[in-house]
């Protein structure tokens, strides 16, 4: 029969505390619209429309107006952002152009994200 094995009880282990994690407070749901208006799509559309340009430099047969299927988050930032069409689909183009459309930032809104076709100019 074997001799019982004695345990040294462990030291406690010293845990640092973690930093306290920064939140942006949210506005009210009240003080926000329910969803963007026209008014303030066009704003943000308009202030980068030159930043677009700088897409179709270097392809010739992307100028013109694409459709781009974005999905707007209620916080402004773009969630979700794919050319919608089929002679740029999987360009370096439109590639470009959904990085780009993915940095747009819009106003807060509290309703639910709103997915919408684009019509952009290059």
């Amino acid at each position: 029969m074997k001799a019982p094995v004695k345990r040294t009880p462990r030291p406690p282990v010293k845990r640092t505390p973690r930093p306290p994690v920064k939140r942006t407070p949210k506005p009210p749901a009240d003080d926000l619209p329910r969803t963007l208006s026209r008014a303030d799509m066009l704003a943000v559309l308009n202030a980068n429309a030159a930043r677009l340009k700088t897409c179709a430099a270097d392809q010739p047969d992307a100028k013109g107006t694409i459709t781009v299927q974005v999905v707007i988050n209620r916080d402004g930032s773009v969630g979700r952002a794919k050319v919608a069409t089929a002679k740029l689909r999987n360009t370096p183009a439109a590639a470009c152009v959904e990085q780009q459309v993915k940095g747009y930032k819009f106003k807060a809104f509290s309703g639910d994200p709103m997915r919408l076709n684009l019509p952009l100019t290059l």
